[in-house]
Formats: structure tokens, sequence, C-alpha cells
């Protein structure tokens, strides 16, 4: 019988590791030029779509070289440029997921989690609080938030959480709150800006569950729509 200790006890899904770990990890990524990616994604089945190929190439292999520079080179965090965030625009089914799935899961073998925007809320309402992406990132990188910290987050359906249908544009005004859509905007600028993010372990169903501390100053967030 399967093991479901770790259902009831989220402290047991946080794997410590230590600085040497993560620079192993890192330095066993494969840093490749972004003509060499994207000619990758092609023999991988990935058809079409050129600039935007060359253009979300360009940026693995930026994030995949600033990692190297902390992690493998030493260098400090204020000397590197600041990590780059992407917004990926078409209509259904051109297949902007699966190019982020193929590149960050398959090629380069970072944690990666692709969620829908839709599902999630502003903290306290009912729906999935927009903290818990990175707790479906940690468990992605084996319960490593250090790890995690290294890896990327695709926002799928970004522009549904666009909304102009509310009057309660900053806390207090009006009497409509729009949870699902400014209010979700507001919980994603601090992430995807960088901060260190308090990450409840337990999805958020209890107050007083598990919590680890996630740094997002180095994450990437792509955001389709």
């Amino acid at each position: 019988m399967a093991d479901l200790s770790s259902e009831h006890n989220p402290e047991s899904l946080v794997e410590e590791q230590s600085d040497g770990d993560i620079r192993d990890f890192i330095a066993q990524v494969p840093l490749m030029a972004p003509a060499a990616i994207a000619d990758e994604l092609e023999k991988l089945g990935y058809k079409g779509q050129t600039d935007q190929r060359r253009a979300l190439s360009l940026m693995a292999y930026r994030h995949v070289r600033r990692l190297k520079r902390l992690y493998v080179d030493g260098e400090e965090w204020s000397a590197l440029p600041p990590k780059q965030n992407i917004l990926m625009l078409g209509p259904t089914g051109c297949g902007k997921t699966f190019l982020v799935e193929l590149l960050f899961q398959h090629i380069l073998k970072l944690p990666t989690v692709i969620v829908d925007i839709t599902s999630f809320t502003e903290s306290g309402y009912i729906g999935d609080d927009a903290r818990t992406i990175l707790t479906r990132l940690i468990i992605n990188a084996g319960g490593n938030a250090n790890l995690a910290a290294c890896g990327v987050i695709c926002l799928d359906e970004f522009d549904k959480i666009a909304s102009s249908s509310s009057n309660s544009r900053l806390a207090g005004q009006g009497t409509t709150k729009d949870v699902s859509g400014y209010g979700v905007q507001r919980e994603l600028l601090g992430m995807m800006h960088g901060a260190d993010v308090i990450v409840p372990m337990d999805y958020g169903f209890s107050e007083y569950g598990y919590r680890v501390q996630v740094s997002t100053r180095d994450l990437p967030f792509i955001a389709c729509g």
C-alpha cells in the first residue's frame, strides 16, 4: 500500500539540500546557445512559430546563464542583470504552453509548473490562493524550496484575470471586490517582480499549516494569453 503520510504531514514534502547540491544541479543544466535551443525544439516536433520560438529560446539561455553565474561561478546577485519575465500572446491551440513544456521540462529539465490562472482568487476567498502556485513548484522540485527558486512558472490564460467590471481598484474603494481579477493581479505582482514569499505547503487549507519561504528574485514567469 502506498505511503500516504506526506498527505497528512506537509513538512515531510520539504527536502533540505545544501548549497553544494544546488550548485551541482545547476552545473549539469545544459547551457545551449539560443539558436541551438530553437533547433532542438524543432527536432522534438515543434514546428512553426519561428519568432516566438527564438524569443523564448533567448529567454531560456539568459535564465540558465544567470543561474550558472550565481550558483557555479559564485558571482554576486547585485552584479547580475534582473531576471526576465515574458508574455506570449496567441490564439488557443497555437502551441504556447507546449513550447514551455518542451523547453523547460524536456530539454533543460528545470523545475517547471504550468497553471491555469482562472482557478485562482485573492487570499481569503474560495479558490486557489496565488501563493499555492509556488507550492506546486516546490513539489515539482522534489520538495526542495531552494531548487524551486531556480525553476520556471507558466501562467496560462493570463488574459482572463484582466477585468474592467469592478470599481474596487484600490483596497477599500467601492463595495465590490474583484477577487478573481484585480485581486489576483495584486497577489501576483510582488511574486513576479521578485520577493520572499511565505508558501503554504498544505495549499493554504489551514491557517497554522506548515510554511516555507521561497525567493522569486531569480524565478522567471511566462504569461500566456
